[in-house]
């Protein structure tokens, strides 16, 4: 749903990636600006697929949102995101145009207030 809901502005193309163990090889072809991850997902989490990237000749610099449910709306501030570990963290429940300011954000941090 998330990347229908992306998509359908008009403004973002998305690779969706389903196991963690391929999100690298996924990345290289892909080259995104940006990566949502889930903190829980299957064979590796969300931390370790994080650092593979920051291990990556290429891709050491993508910008990475973790969007997970293991975080609530509360702990996030009413949707808003936290820092975590130098990463934004995201609630799953987070509304569209709040992770497409986040988004932006991360792709330009000189947009940053």
């Amino acid at each position: 749903m998330l990347k229908l809901a992306l998509e359908r502005t008009g403004d973002y193309e998305v690779r969706e990636e389903n196991r963690a163990t391929h999100a690298l090889a996924t990345a290289e072809d892909f080259q995104p600006d940006m990566m949502l991850l889930d903190i829980c997902m299957p064979d590796l989490d969300g931390g370790e697929v994080a650092f593979q990237f920051k291990g990556h000749r290429q891709l050491k610099r993508l910008p990475i949102i973790f969007f997970t449910s293991i975080v609530s709306e509360r702990d996030a501030a009413n949707g808003k995101p936290f820092v975590s570990g130098g990463f934004r963290v995201l609630p799953k429940t987070v509304a569209i145009p709040t992770l497409i300011q986040c988004i932006e954000e991360e792709i330009d941090p000189g947009s940053l207030q």
